[in-house]
């Protein structure tokens, strides 16, 4: 059994000024390709990681095409992407005709990656490689928990098995499920189908950490759904709000074995319990005065204030001053900002 890997992974805020370049790709995570992939991942902890492991535990033949990830940053060039894509689809073509067709693809991509001319990064890349491959070969997607999903994606993927954690701590997990799920579709043992399920809510990050409540228990529903019989994968995706694109916002992706019904009832009852339960995934955010007021009650030092919405680690361009001019206002003298 022969599987073929790689990704381009990026976080896209189409509200940055700041284009995303082929040097940011190979400066941020860098840019690997064939062996390289081989000599870099094995047990680290990044989806791809998880598909070698897996590999090896699953006992088939990884084939590594080309993999690369940039930190979230804006828009990425239209001539960026055309080039990653051509020669992640060349190096595929490639390895077949020299070494004979691959029997499915393990792809590791963010699930917000939006291109310059192109809203649906991700569901493109994944329809580029469903064209080569074709119909009955499977697809296999792991996204991280702030994907934006489209029904494109639900199309032309076999399955997608997202992250379950945030912060994110369980990507080689998830690649290495996978890659166990993808050779029991290539041996006929399970047939995926999916449903996905797009949530009208705004998901607040204060809210989205999985270890503690009120995430915690949106997570342990979607455990208790994949223990049911027939179910393969429950995916919870709180969006990313910073990608101006038409599939924004939370979402759900089940995976049944061979039973739509099964998935589409199972994607209702638990769209409908999150959206019950919507103002538990809201927290309303503090003005700077608020939050500096609110540190001074407390008493405790450092006060540390993170400017959400100009969130480097989102994508932005990091140049917002409101929090300066507060400290300016206020005359504080032992207080700074970091850039």
């Amino acid at each position: 059994m022969r599987i073929a890997t790689g990704g381009v992974l990026h976080e896209t805020s189409t509200y940055s000024s700041l284009p995303t370049t082929l040097n940011d790709f190979i400066n941020d995570r860098g840019l690997f390709r064939g062996q390289e992939i081989m000599e870099t991942f094995p047990g680290a902890n990044v989806c791809i990681g998880g598909f070698i492991d897996g590999a090896k535990k699953q006992g088939f033949e990884i084939i590594p095409l080309l993999w690369t990830f940039a930190f979230p940053s804006g828009l990425i060039e239209r001539k960026t992407y055309d080039d990653l894509l051509a020669e992640f689809l060349d190096r595929l073509k490639a390895e077949e005709e020299q070494n004979g067709p691959v029997d499915g693809v393990l792809l590791d991509l963010h699930g917000a990656m939006v291109i310059d001319g192109i809203e649906d990064g991700d569901g493109h890349f994944i329809s580029q490689v469903r064209e080569y491959i074709g119909p009955d070969r499977p697809i296999l997607v792991t996204p991280d928990m702030h994907g934006n999903h489209s029904e494109l994606r639900v199309e032309q993927a076999t399955a997608i098995l997202g992250y379950d954690t945030y912060p994110h701590i369980d990507m080689n997990e998830r690649g290495q499920e996978a890659a166990e799920l993808i050779v029991k579709i290539i041996k006929g043992e399970v047939k995926p189908v999916m449903t996905l399920r797009q949530i009208p809510l705004f998901w607040s990050t204060a809210c989205q950490v999985t270890a503690h409540m009120p995430m915690k228990e949106v997570m342990d529903y979607a455990h208790e759904i994949e223990t049911r019989p027939g179910i393969l994968g429950v995916t919870v995706s709180t969006g990313f709000p910073w990608a101006d694109v038409p599939d924004v916002g939370p979402s759900l992706i089940i995976v049944a074995d061979n039973d739509q019904e099964l998935a589409d009832k199972t994607a209702d009852e638990f769209s409908s319990w999150i959206w019950e339960r919507r103002r538990r995934w809201y927290k309303l955010p503090f003005t700077v005065n608020e939050a500096i007021q609110q540190g001074e009650e407390i008493g405790k030092y450092p006060i540390i204030l993170a400017d959400h919405a100009d969130n480097t680690g989102g994508g932005t361009a990091g140049d917002s001053t409101e929090i300066l001019q507060t400290f300016l206002d206020q005359k504080l003298d032992k207080a700074l900002i970091l850039y």
